[in-house]
């Protein structure tokens, strides 16, 4: 990579973290290189400092270099991929668990802060039917300090098609109706889960799932907006129907990996989406993430060790009934 283009797509990805920390108060995580899909960055979303559970997955161009004039849709940008890259990622994109989009920045308007467009890459409108290599922009999607809520209605969209509806029992939520304190009796609920059976606590794709401590510590982290931690305490009775009711999970944020001597480990996130409807009240977007860790011994490929563990469960829309 010359010193140029470097430059070129660090002014790109710059001017995005800069609106998503300064201007919309959310987070923002780079990808340290290039991955397989094409993705440089994930937004987190977030409320009053919380994170919301709303990702968007970026790809990021920056420069002329990707330009092409079509007159006959003058109210569009054409941004031109090769035929190749995108038919191998489009099935990948539609894949994640959060809205995927491409941002466009025109470098040469500001040195400071460059003008720019974004679409989303798990529209058909964003492709060029006649050419397979042309990602199409609207013009009036300006990328800037008003984007966020745009974002965040592609998220809501794009999480209802990727999950799966769940039935909760009375049963499963009698841990609520004691006079104890809402901490006490959820710490109660807490250890029934641990305890388990692994039949119970099997997902379909991502088999037997240690509820521990790793997840009991995080959602009563330091710090941890009240509101937030009595809705996870809410919903922990969904903790069971849905590990043992669904199969499908996507792979979230970064994978980490190292080699210490002969063993390889890695660890990574996933998540895992429903609808969740109750007896007691409105129906609730769930997701839950799980951590997963990794160990394979290099000379001969083996795994030496692998285990899940539940890592956190919230509600990705409050006080909304879905139909």
């Amino acid at each position: 990579m010359s010193n140029t283009k470097s430059e070129t797509e660090s002014t790109g990805v710059r001017l995005v973290e800069q609106y998503v920390r300064e201007h919309w108060k959310c987070r923002f995580q780079e990808f340290s290189a290039a991955n397989d899909d094409g993705l440089d960055g994930m937004i987190f979303l977030a409320k009053n400092g919380e994170v919301t559970g709303e990702v968007i997955y970026v790809q990021i161009k920056t420069g002329h270099s990707y330009l092409r004039e079509v007159a006959k849709r003058p109210s569009k940008i054409h941004i031109s991929l090769s035929k190749k890259y995108i038919d191998d990622r489009k099935k990948r994109w539609e894949k994640y668990p959060g809205a995927v989009i491409l941002i466009w920045v025109d470098s040469s308007t500001n040195k400071n802060m460059p003008k720019a467009w974004w679409t989303d890459l798990n529209s058909e409108s964003s492709y060029a039917p006649e050419a397979g290599s042309y990602v199409l922009i609207d013009k009036k999607n300006r990328f800037g300090s008003h984007t966020k809520g745009e974002l965040k209605k592609l998220c809501l969209h794009q999480m209802d098609r990727q999950t799966e509806p769940i039935k909760t029992a009375p049963s499963d939520f009698q841990y609520l109706n004691s006079k104890l304190s809402a901490k006490i009796c959820a710490q109660q609920k807490f250890r029934t889960l641990a305890a388990a059976g692994v039949q119970e606590r099997t997902h379909g794709g991502l088999g037997e799932i240690i509820i521990s401590r790793v997840f009991w510590n995080h959602i009563n982290r330091y710090r941890r907006n009240k509101i937030r931690i009595n809705q996870s305490y809410q919903l922990l009775g969904c903790i069971l129907p849905i590990i043992s009711n669904t199969s499908h999970y996507q792979n979230v944020g970064s994978r980490e990996s190292f080699t210490i001597g002969n063993e390889q480990t890695t660890m990574n996130y996933a998540a895992v989406r429903a609808k969740v409807t109750f007896d007691h009240r409105y129906q609730a977007m769930a997701t839950m993430i799980f951590k997963r860790k990794k160990i394979i011994d290099t000379a001969n490929g083996n795994v030496i060790m692998s285990k899940v563990w539940l890592y956190t469960i919230y509600e990705n829309r409050r006080g909304i009934s879905m139909k």
